[in-house]
C-alpha cells in the first residue's frame, strides 16, 4: 500500500496530536511487518524538526513539501493538488480535516467533537470552522477513527454517520525508543512534594480549580509546589496568575507555556502527584503518561477517563470537590498510600500499546483499500 499522511502536527511545538502521529510513524517505518509498503509524509514546510519519527526497516518513506500557509485554504487547494499527483492508495488525516477533492479514500481521526458538544468553548469563528471542516471531511471519509468507545456515539451523531463508519482505536503512552528523550524511571520514588499538570489550558480542564485545591493544601505542606505546563488557550481567556495570587500561593506555582520533551520528562520524574480535572477529553494522554511513570493521577470522573485510566486513577466528582485537595495532600504526605496508587497507576497505563494502535490503524487502511 501507498499511504499519504498529513504530518503538519509533527512541526514546531508538538502536542497530543503530534505525539499520536509520531508514534504511529515510528512503528510503521521501523517494524519489518510494514516493509514493502510506502509512506508519503506531506507538510507545508520542510520537516527538519520532525524529530526521529521516521526510521528504517519498515515502510519506505518519502517527504512531500507543498509550500504555503498550512491552513484550511492551503489544505483544500495546494495540498489537494499535490496529493492527487502523488496517487496514494489512502490518505490519512490524523486531525479532523482533509482535502476533500482528492480521488483516493480518506481515513480521518476525530480525537473529539468538543466543538459540537460545547461550542461555548470556542470563538464563533473557530467553532464554525472546526464544525464545517470536520463535518465535510467525515462525510467524504471512507472511515472515521476515534480514541474511546465512550465517544463513538457522539462522533457518529454529530457527524451524521452510521456506527459502523466509526472505528475506535485507543492511543497509548509507551513511547518508542526513538522518541523517548529519557527512559522511564523504573524505581525512583520522588520525595519532592511537586504537583504537576500537563496539557494545553482549556476552559474545560478546570485549571483554576486545581490552583484552588493546591491553595488549600499549601499551608499544611510548606514545601509543596505546583507546576502547570501548557499554553493558555482558554476562551474567553482566564488569567491564571490572578488565580494563583487569589489562592495565596504566589511563588509556589510555576506557569510554563511549553517545555522541551527532555524538561517535561524531568518534571514527570520529580512529580509526586498529577492532577487533570478535565470535563471533556477524547482520551486524555497526559494523565496516562504520568501514570506510566508511576505518578498517581487525580482526574475528573467522566466516562472517557474511566475507560482510559480504569482503576489506576483517583476520581473527583466535581472540579472543586473536597476530595481533590484531600487526595493531593494524602499523596504528598502518606508514603504508603502513594506506593499503593503508584502501583495501580503503572498497571493501568500498561494496558495500552502503540504497537497495537499502529497495527489496528494499518488494518483499517487495508480494509479501506480493499473496499475501494
Amino acid at each position: 500500500m501507498h499511504i499519504a499522511i498529513d504530518v503538519r502536527e509533527l512541526l514546531g511545538r508538538r502536542t497530543g496530536v503530534g505525539r499520536y502521529v509520531a508514534e504511529l510513524i515510528a512503528r510503521w517505518t521501523r517494524d519489518p511487518a510494514y516493509a514493502g509498503h510506502r509512506l508519503t509524509l506531506v507538510s507545508h514546510v520542510p520537516a527538519t524538526d520532525a524529530g526521529h519519527a521516521a526510521g528504517t526497516g519498515g515502510a519506505e518513506v518519502s517527504w512531500l513539501v507543498c509550500p504555503g500557509s498550512g491552513g484550511t485554504a492551503w489544505e483544500q487547494t495546494v495540498l489537494a493538488r499535490a496529493v492527487s499527483r502523488a496517487r496514494p492508495d489512502v490518505y490519512f488525516a490524523p486531525a479532523y480535516g482533509a482535502p476533500l477533492l482528492i480521488s483516493c479514500p480518506i481515513v480521518v481521526a476525530m480525537h473529539d467533537v468538543s466543538f459540537f458538544e460545547h461550542p461555548e468553548w470556542f470563538s464563533w469563528h473557530e467553532g464554525l470552522r472546526r464544525r464545517l471542516v470536520a463535518g465535510l471531511t467525515a462525510q467524504r471519509a471512507a472511515r472515521v477513527l476515534t480514541l474511546a468507545e465512550a465517544l463513538r456515539g457522539d462522533v457518529a451523531r454529530h457527524l451524521r454517520l452510521g456506527p459502523s463508519a466509526v472505528t475506535v482505536i485507543a492511543p497509548a503512552v509507551d513511547a518508542h525508543p526513538a522518541l523517548a528523550d529519557l527512559p522511564l524511571a523504573a524505581g525512583h520514588v520522588p520525595s519532592e512534594p511537586l504537583v504537576l499538570y500537563v496539557g494545553s489550558v482549556f476552559t474545560r480542564r478546570n485549571v483554576p480549580s486545581l490552583i484552588h485545591a493546591f491553595g488549600q493544601v499549601a499551608p499544611a505542606i510548606p514545601a509543596a509546589r505546583l507546576a502547570i505546563v501548557g499554553a493558555n488557550r482558554t476562551q474567553p481567556r482566564i488569567d491564571l496568575a490572578a488565580y494563583v495570587a487569589e489562592a495565596g500561593v504566589s511563588g509556589r506555582v510555576a506557569l510554563h507555556d511549553y517545555v522541551s520533551d527532555t524538561d517535561l520528562e524531568e518534571l514527570y520524574r520529580r512529580a509526586r502527584v498529577f492532577v487533570f480535572l478535565s470535563a471533556y477529553e477524547g482520551f486524555g494522554l497526559t494523565p496516562l503518561e504520568a501514570m506510566a511513570r508511576g505518578v498517581p493521577a487525580i482526574v475528573l470522573d467522566t466516562p472517557v477517563a474511566r475507560e482510559a485510566c480504569s482503576d489506576g486513577a483517583l476520581y473527583a466528582s466535581a472540579p472543586r470537590a473536597p476530595e481533590v485537595a484531600h487526595w493531593i495532600q494524602a499523596l504528598l504526605a502518606d508514603d504508603g498510600f502513594h506506593a499503593e496508587r503508584r502501583a495501580a497507576a503503572r498497571a493501568a497505563a500498561a494496558r495500552w500499546s502503540w504497537d497495537s494502535s499502529a497495527r489496528q490503524t494499518w488494518n483499517v487502511f487495508g480494509e479501506v483499500c480493499r473496499g475501494a
